[in-house]
């Protein structure tokens, strides 16, 4: 009996520290709101409870879609758009990256990842939180030629930070980092985690490794 109640503290132990004594580049790429992220770190909207230190890396898209791309853009509500957010196909980091394309059928299309997976005006606050974080940063390239995106950025119009964008992003068929710097917005209330926004296609691009973090 003696013997069998050691062999169950020596395993409690050990699952303890395998939860908890995850290295940092495992932990970069959980998000605060996943079932495995350590509890001592808060997230927007409290996402993590209990702890004072926010995540290095808060992910908009690391592998999959940590929250809904939903809010679609266009004279036709975005019809000309398909989206794949799990393609395969040389992804930057990971398994998955994001595919975007445009058959060419309305004259602009975009599309939002939203908080709420539904547009500001509709939707039940709080909001996401971010202002922990000075910088959003992504990874982007194009298909097989080279595309100038017309708008890449985040944030609604009547979100707390309006809409904070730049523009003319020229995307080589070569995956590149693009940041935001986002030093003075005010972030606390952010319905409009990550947009981007296109004239006329047809056109293929490709998205990797979206997060906020600090210069």
């Amino acid at each position: 009996m003696r013997e069998y109640v050691k062999f169950l503290t020596i395993l409690t132990i050990t699952s303890a520290l395998l939860i908890v004594g995850c290295s940092p580049k495992e932990r970069e790429h959980l998000n605060p709101y996943d079932p495995e992220y350590p509890k001592t770190n808060t997230g927007p909207g409290g996402g993590g409870g209990g702890g004072s230190q926010p995540p290095a890396r808060w992910y908009v898209y690391n592998d999959s879609a940590n929250y809904p791309w939903s809010g679609w853009m266009g004279p036709n509500n975005g019809t000309s758009l398909s989206l794949n957010l799990a393609n395969s196909e040389k992804p930057y980091d990971g398994a998955y990256c994001l595919k975007i394309h445009s058959n060419g059928s309305e004259i602009w299309a975009g599309i939002y990842v939203q908080f709420k997976g539904d547009w500001r005006a509709r939707a039940t606050p709080p909001f996401a939180n971010l202002t922990n974080y000075d910088t959003l940063v992504f990874y982007a390239k194009a298909s097989n030629t080279a595309r100038i995106i017309n708008e890449i950025g985040m944030g609604e119009i009547s979100d707390s930070s309006g809409q904070v964008k730049i523009n003319n992003v020229y995307l080589t068929t070569n995956w590149q980092r693009f940041e935001i710097d986002l030093s003075g917005k005010d972030l606390s209330s952010i319905n409009g985690l990550f947009y981007f926004s296109e004239d006329i296609g047809p056109y293929t691009i490709y998205f990797d490794l979206i997060f906020y973090t600090n210069k």
